[in-house]
């Protein structure tokens, strides 16, 4: 069973493994740099088979972009939380739903919250929240 830990960091590593231009960080206080990926606090549902043989985590995903204009920030932002194209995470995660075989599955199943304001050391940043779900074995074996 990976701990969150893992999963956070699986999920940024699988993000950042094909947008090299995208900064993760498992909290808002750590960014730093934008466009980036904050994981929020996550909600877990246990027991979802028998034996604890099933564990469903949920976590957002915000996505955020710079302010150098409303207009170039909606476009930079739209390439992120697209249902697909090369820049979609959305995609990236349905490609890799393992995460580097550190979970079961994980999907991105919503996205909300779009044009939300951000803001960290002072800079305004807009984002959308990814709702991620992530499926693992609920066993330590």
């Amino acid at each position: 069973m990976p701990t969150l830990e893992e999963m956070r960091d699986a999920l940024i590593t699988t993000i950042k493994n094909e947008l090299t231009e995208i900064n993760g960080y498992p909290t808002h206080r750590d960014v730093l740099n934008v466009p980036a990926v904050v994981i929020g606090a996550p909600e877990a549902e246990f027991d979802l088979a028998m034996g604890r043989g099933l564990d469903k985590w949920t976590f957002p995903l915000f996505v955020m972009v710079g302010i150098p204009d409303l207009d170039t920030a909606q476009r930079n932002l739209d390439k992120y939380v697209n249902g697909s194209g090369p820049k979609s995470i959305r995609r990236i995660i349905w490609e890799n739903p393992s995460l580097g075989n550190v979970v079961q599955d994980c999907r991105v199943s919503l996205m909300k919250d779009y044009g939300a304001a951000y803001e960290t050391a002072k800079i305004p940043h807009v984002g959308a929240t990814l709702v991620v779900e992530i499926l693992s074995t609920g066993d330590d074996d």
